[in-house]
């Protein structure tokens, strides 16, 4: 797991943890993933994904960044520092972010092919 996941105690950071969580989903879902789909693209285990959306671990910054990018909503957005629904990245910004994860599958898929013809 890339972040440094915390169990969540009572009180105030447990109620910040949870709004948290609940914006990563929100977030998740309006850029049509699922969880499994989110834990593949950040190298993390679906479980991890669950809890974090569930306010039951805090994400570390990597993976909040990470979450932002790849759903393609702002950091600030996803601290709650920003009111209302998700904002969404200018499209080029999106572009950007496809292209990249199109040249990264790419080269996953050549280091596949070329490790079964070994």
């Amino acid at each position: 797991m890339a972040g440094n996941p915390r169990i969540t105690k009572g009180g105030h950071d447990q109620d910040r943890v949870r709004e948290i969580g609940a914006r990563l989903k929100r977030a998740r879902e309006l850029a049509g993933k699922t969880q499994r789909e989110m834990s593949y693209e950040m190298g993390v285990a679906e479980r991890s994904v669950q809890r974090w959306e569930g306010g039951f671990y805090e994400l570390g910054f990597t993976d909040a960044d990470d979450w932002a990018q790849l759903t393609g909503v702002t950091l600030d957005w996803l601290a709650g520092r920003v009111s209302g629904d998700a904002p969404q990245l200018p499209s080029d910004a999106l572009e950007a972010l496809l292209s990249h994860a199109r040249q990264t599958q790419a080269a996953i898929e050549r280091l596949i092919s070329d490790s079964e013809t070994l």
